[in-house]
């Protein structure tokens, strides 16, 4: 797949500065014609000022201001990209980049939305994973009262989709979404229904942090919490 053109990655960031620099060089050199659109959220390193220095016809940043939140990110990120395809992923080398070619033809052979889903995690603790385990539980269940599709992940936070598709879906059932939340996808599926999208899967090995630090606090569980109930 020579071609990257119809696709935009979308990179939400906040402090990334010491990540963002060799994921856009790998992005940019690695898949011809791709678009990346960087949203940061008010970044206080240089992670802004890195990638204005790189920025060019494929390579945009928005810098929000304000009230921020990494599904708000994602959001304002969909509705500013200009490709068919979208793929939103980290940028701290925890979702590798090489498998974006799987999740563009996923999406190119007619998938609605295409999602990462990992199959190992490396280097997390014992509380780490009980988390995890613990929210993904309470999300599946909350699918299923809805009725909604479940996936094998539904925390992931690597996916690609048909942009035309995610923003119908985000239009549709916008107060779903908890803005200053972190599971975008999760927020996405509770106002789908069975039958009308088509989800397909690909594996990976979630791995450690290139650099830098991890942006989950206490607060963002609280918001994962209220957004079981909207």
């Amino acid at each position: 797949m020579g071609d990257y053109g119809n696709l935009t990655v979308i990179l939400p960031t906040l402090n990334e500065g010491a990540n963002i620099a060799s994921l856009l060089d790998f992005l940019i050199a690695g898949y011809p014609g791709i678009h990346v659109l960087v949203v940061d959220d008010a970044s206080t390193d240089s992670t802004a000022r890195t990638v204005k220095s790189k920025a060019g016809k494929n390579l945009k940043l928005i810098e929000r201001r304000g009230k921020r939140g990494l599904t708000a990110s994602i959001i304002d990120g969909i509705k500013a990209a200009q490709t068919p395809f979208v793929i939103v992923m980290d940028s701290d080398f925890q979702h590798p980049p090489e498998k974006i070619p799987e999740i563009y033809k996923l999406l190119r052979d007619g998938s609605d939305l295409a999602i990462a889903c990992r199959e190992e995690v490396k280097g997390w603790p014992a509380h780490r994973r009980l988390i995890s385990w613990g929210a993904s539980f309470l999300a599946d269940a909350r699918l299923s009262i809805c009725g909604c599709p479940k996936v094998s992940d539904i925390l992931s936070g690597y996916f690609g989709a048909k942009r035309e598709w995610a923003l119908k879906s985000i239009a549709s059932n916008t107060k779903r979404f908890e803005p200053q939340g972190y599971k975008f996808l999760f927020d996405l599926l509770k106002g789908v229904k069975p039958g009308s999208v088509k989800i397909s899967e690909a594996g990976y090995v979630f791995g450690g942090r290139k650099a830098g630090n991890s942006k989950i606090g206490p607060g963002h569980m609280l918001r994962f919490l209220h957004s079981l109930f909207i």
